[in-house]
This record gives structure tokens, sequence and C-alpha cells, in this order.
């Protein structure tokens, strides 16, 4: 019973019902979730793909890390985009960026993006958490949840780097990790409007034969361990 759709706007706050936002939504065929998520915390592997019904020609793909992350990556600036709250409990269909860090490697699949300033809230499950590498902006994670529901903690991304199995497939990659980074999964690389205070951000990328792909977090709205 879920709409799935990719907005390539960056406010939505114009249309007030999901009727009338769904005509302006660049179309979905199809959504594959990881076949091994798990819907309760910590919601192990948390990650899906969504195929756009047709190429788009005004989007850029980014790469996804590929290559294993480690801890000396702790402190690495990275940015943080999305359409997600600016104030908990005050809905937002806007997106905002900031810039911020690595705080931590997890010991499962996730790696914890954000400072005290600068973290992502409600509504931004599925947003990228980017680095720059080799002169190049790249996805290394996908938002998935934080350790409490006031937004005023690093969140947990899934990492792209142990993910490759299963999103290769669908971005028509062979899985090598060997290979480098590769255009597939995508975020949006411009610049946001919107205050520097935090959120994260959904996109597309090219994938194989022409469609589009956007790694997304499962839930549509944020999943918070409590």
């Amino acid at each position: 019973g879920w709409v799935f759709g990719m907005s390539p706007g960056a406010d939505a706050s114009s249309y007030p019902t999901r009727a009338a936002l769904e005509p302006h939504l660049i179309a979905v065929r199809e959504v594959h979730a990881h076949p091994s998520y798990q819907r309760l915390a910590p919601f192990n592997a948390d990650i899906a793909v969504a195929i756009l019904a047709a190429p788009s020609t005004t989007i850029t793909p980014l790469p996804i890390r590929r290559t294993p992350l480690g801890a000396g990556m702790v402190g690495t600036p990275a940015r943080i985009v999305g359409y997600g709250q600016a104030a908990v409990g005050v809905p937002s269909s806007t997106r905002r960026q900031a810039t911020t860090v690595i705080a931590g490697l997890d010991a499962d699949d996730t790696v914890r993006v954000g400072d005290p300033q600068h973290v992502t809230c409600l509504g931004d499950s599925g947003g990228p958490a980017l680095i720059m590498e080799g002169g190049a902006e790249i996805v290394i994670g996908v938002d998935s949840y934080a350790d409490n529901g006031s937004c005023n903690l690093p969140a947990h991304f899934r990492r792209t780097d142990l993910y490759t199995g299963f999103l290769d497939p669908y971005l028509g990659t062979a899985a090598n990790p060997d290979a480098g980074v590769d255009a597939g999964v995508g975020a949006d690389a411009g610049v946001d409007p919107g205050d520097d205070s935090g959120g994260c951000a959904a996109g597309g990328g090219a994938g194989a034969g022409g469609a589009l792909v956007v790694a997304i977090a499962l839930a549509l709205v944020r999943r918070r361990r409590r």
C-alpha cells in the first residue's frame, strides 16, 4: 500500500496533501528491500533500492563507497542532506544540508555521522552521508536510525561498502571489491536552500540500462531505538 516516488525539488511544502504531491514526483517502477531487513531495532539490513520508471536527464549520479571504512576515518568531514525536521515535532518537507563529521564506526553494519550542532532528525531516513574522496563526493551510508527521538545524537547510517553484494545487481555492476567506486546509488550533490542546521537527503543515480536507482531506508518515517 505504500506509494514510492522521488522528488527532485528542494521544497515540497506547497503541496498540502499526498494527492497534491504525487503528480510532481518522478515515478518509481519497483522497490527492493534487502532480504535480511528487520523491522525491529537495530533494524539490521535497513537498506533498499528504488528503481525509477524512466531515466532522468537532470540528475547526476554519485558513486558509493566500496572499500571498507576504517577507524582512522573517525573525525573525517562529512555532509548530510535531507528533508527531515529542523525542530523536533515540527513537520518539514524542505531540503537542508549540513557539514559535520564521521562520529564513529559501529560493531554492526552502520557508521555514526553527526556532531552536537549538526545531526539528522525525523523524516531524514534514507538520506545520504557523503565524504570527499579522490577529489569527488561519494556516498558512505544511508540514514537509518538514532538512539533517541530528540535529534541530538549522531545517527546510524547503513554502510554502502558492506552492501555492494545487494546493490550491485541493481546497479548493473559486478561485485568486485577492487573495482573502486562506481556510479550507482545517488544523492543530491547540489547546494541546498535553508540553514545549516542538519538533515539528510534523497536523490538518484544512473544504473544499468539508464534506469535510475536510489538507496533508501525502507521505512518512510525515521525509526529510532528507544
